[in-house]
């Protein structure tokens, strides 16, 4: 079938325009754009479309070169995992010119043909081609896939991906829907018997038409499609279960009423409302179709039990209507089979579980947690209202927000994933959604990742940066076990213990970030990588703690009850003392704004720092038991804008090996000037160097700056005033009223002391 894009029925339009949702989620190319070599087709739940050399129907991935020239993809990779892209590396393998290569992703690299070690999810995750040098050329992130419909670019090559007719090793030519979804868009519905309606009377002549959308299998749309789904909607598609306090009745097929107990036994998709006072609903289907089930205002209650329970099904697809108002609540008093300790939440399943929708879901946990998937837990869309005795939201392979609005309190975590065995698993992957959660441990906690992309989050954990909890407690923030990654969000974080916490590394690109915490503001046992984002830390313990930092840009504003940053390798420091080896720990600030204000060391380095650009400004000590910057190694600087002041006791400037841009100590133990007393520096010709006034008492000022030149003469002043504008103390623009001059010195070496 032929098809255009392009509709003459604007009441269409945003039908049309919601194909492309269908079950990708994003596509991007190496440049955002067209690549010669990309990802065209694939299919996640082959069941009889196409069988490898061994005669297995394994999932596929096609590739498609549209230069007039062959590839090589010797050493390019594959991967389903986007923390992971080198995960799979390519044979000896050629894709011709124009030509298609097509790979089983099957996990059985021993076969005959080229197979990946790695398996496709047909409930949706990621596919990766990169280059031999790590480069990513082509990704596409997807949702649940149908059996025996692929996924591809239409046009071919060029085009957003598609369900498609499966072409495997072929132009993509046809596109593919359901029967009786005649607008493309997943589902069977009354647009789409009004769509029938308009096409059969030459009203919509240019709209889309899908292949396997008609009735019959000839191509016409009409009074035929009309009818069927008509028939589809009021009686064979949606079986309807109706609760009544104490009783049920079901209309339709697949599922069965026992009392104030309704079991759901076959795939399908059943549409839910009314209360039940003491009952359950619960999924035992050994079908290999989804249970799909729609939530339009149900008030459940279970006193010995899960109200919702999925005991067995292939997946579990959950949507809340649009307006519904949806209502589980279990007691204290849970009745167990012997030797069993499950269902043991409100919502509960053993298999993966997907929940979307516009409609509310307010799960009320009395007896442990409120949600919770043994399997994958995937989040498209919603609002809820969690309130947990024990965790809020529980994933145990994976725990996948999409969006949605959560208000959740939980005296154990807000959001956790647990499996700690497979290395692949226990993560949580946020990408949008509005976050309010108040935890009695931590608000987002996983056994390996949490990779963040988006989303607005106001976090409360353990009561606050003013509570007091005990050595063995965590009441964190974000904490992740192996790895914490952030690209965009907004974080307000309020925490007795961390705010963002990994046992192993962090990277973060970007988000805006307001924390309180009683500890650290962001801690990492291992490293820390900072890109991108602005941190306004108001209250903590150490502002940033690692065995490593790396800072190449972003804004901080770090007040801090210790140390502003703290280099020091293996666990926590909170507790003090000193650490037995150095000479893996590094401090890299390569760019980015850093204002610190600290009681403690203001920059503390429990190893070798190095500064090649960026602005730091350091506020602090006061007192002569630490040092405005703290090394115990070396510090090499070669760029960037420094002013650090405070005590003179430790005061501490740049190393002369490897340094290569001028600094100046001052330090007088004598002088103990007050807060806001102004720091002032001009050339010989009356030029301002800078204009600075530290937030604390100092005895000590290290400056290093571009505009530091050797053999040049420099007056330096205490107090007087400036009115240039101000910001973090740092004065620009205006005209400065002589204070003291205190001497004029000149740099003739790397590090100029005046003492």
């Amino acid at each position: 079938m032929h098809s255009c894009f392009k509709t003459c029925s604007p009441i269409r339009n945003g039908l049309i325009m919601a194909f492309t949702l269908f079950a990708v989620l994003a596509a991007f190319g190496a440049q955002q754009g067209y690549c010669a070599l990309v990802i065209n087709e694939f299919m996640a739940d082959n069941d009889s479309i196409a069988a490898d050399p061994t005669g297995d129907y394994d999932d596929w991935i096609e590739l498609y070169n549209s230069s007039p020239s062959s590839i090589s993809l010797e050493g390019y990779h594959l991967s389903d995992d986007l923390e992971d892209p080198a995960q799979w590396t390519f044979p000896a393998a050629t894709i011709a010119a124009g030509g298609y290569l097509c790979v089983w992703a099957d996990n059985d690299e021993g076969d005959e043909g080229v197979h990946t070690n790695f398996k496709l999810s047909k409930s949706g995750e990621a596919i990766i081609l990169s280059a031999s040098d790590g480069s990513v050329i082509d990704q596409v992130v997807f949702g649940a896939q149908e059996t025996d419909v692929s996924t591809g670019r239409h046009p071919n090559g060029n085009g957003e991906f598609a369900k498609l007719v499966p072409s495997f090793g072929a132009e993509n030519l046809e596109l593919a829907a359901s029967e009786g979804d005649i607008n493309g868009n997943g589902n069977v519905e009354m647009d789409d018997a009004i769509l029938s309606l308009e096409i059969m009377a030459g009203m919509a002549p240019d709209s889309v038409i899908y292949t396997g959308s008609d009735v019959d299998g000839g191509g016409a749309i009409g009074l035929r499609e009309a009818l069927f789904i008509l028939n589809f909607i009021q009686n064979k598609g949606v079986t309807r279960i109706t609760l009544n306090d104490a009783s049920i009745t079901v209309d339709g097929e697949g599922a069965t009423a026992d009392g104030a107990i309704v079991t759901i036994n076959a795939g399908g998709t059943y549409s839910i409302r009314g209360t039940l006072n003491d009952g359950q609903i619960i999924v035992d289907s050994s079908d290999t179709k989804p249970v799909i089930i729609i939530l339009n205002g149900v008030s459940v209650t279970c006193t010995s039990s899960a109200p919702f329970f999925v005991s067995n099904a292939e997946e579990v697809i959950v949507e809340l209507a649009e307006n519904s108002e949806n209502y589980f609540i279990d007691t204290g008093a849970y009745v167990f089979e012997d030797g069993e300790d499950e269902p043991d939440a409100p919502i509960f399943s053993k298999d993966d579980l997907t929940i979307r929708g516009s409609g509310l879901l307010d799960v009320d946990a009395k007896y442990n947690d409120a949600i919770k998937s043994k399997d994958g837990l995937v989040i498209e869309s919603g609002v809820f209202v969690i309130n947990s005795v024990d965790d809020g939201i529980q994933g145990k392979d994976y725990l996948n927000i999409q969006g949605g609005t959560f208000t959740v309190n939980a005296d154990g975590d807000g959001l956790k994933s647990t499996e700690d065995e497979d290395a692949n698993l226990g993560y949580i992957t946020i990408s949008g959604g509005s976050f309010t959660i108040v935890s009695g441990n931590d608000c987002i906690q996983a056994e390996t990742n949490v990779n963040i992309t988006g989303g607005a989050f106001n976090l409360t954990a353990g009561g606050g940066s003013n509570a007091t909890i005990g050595d063995d407690d965590s009441a964190k923030g974000i904490k992740a076990v192996v790895e914490i990654n952030i690209d965009a969000g907004d974080f307000t974080i309020n925490t007795a213990d961390d705010a963002v916490h990994s046992d192993q590394d962090i990277t973060i690109t970007g988000g805006d970030f307001s924390i309180a915490t009683g500890d650290d503001g962001v801690h990492s046992d291992s490293a820390i990588t900072i890109d991108g984002g602005t941190f306004a830390i108001t209250k903590c313990y150490e502002g940033v703690e690692g065995a490593v930092i790396t800072i190449n840009d972003g804004s901080f504003h770090i007040t801090a009850s210790d140390d502003g940053m703290n280099v020091a390798g293996g666990a926590d420091s909170s507790g003090g003392g000193m650490w037995p080896d150095a000479s893996n720990n590094f401090l890299y600030i390569n760019g980015g704004y850093i204002v610190v204000d600290a009681d403690g060391d203001g920059i503390d380095v429990n190893g070798s720092f190095y500064m090649s650009g960026g602005t730091v400004l350091v506020n602090g000590p006061e007192e002569n038991g630490n040092g405005a910057l703290d090394y115990d190694t070396k510090f090499v600087l070669t760029g960037g804008y420094l002013i650090a002041a405070g005590s003179s006791g430790m005061a501490q400037a740049p190393t002369y090996q490897d340094t290569t841009q001028y600094s100046v100590l001052y330090r007088n133990r004598f002088e103990n000037r007050a807060a806001g007393t102004l720091i002032h520096v001009q050339d010989s010709s009356g030029n301002e160097v800078f204009t600075f006034a530290p937030g604390k008492r100092y005895e000590a000022v290290c400056f290093s700056m571009p505009a530091l030149s050797h053999g040049a003469s420099y007056d330096l002043y205490f107090g007087g005033s400036s009115t240039g504008t101000a910001t973090d103390g740092l004065y620009e623009g205006g005209t400065y009223t002589p204070g003291t001059k205190y001497r004029t010195f000149t740099i003739n070496n790397i590090v100029t002391n005046i003492n």
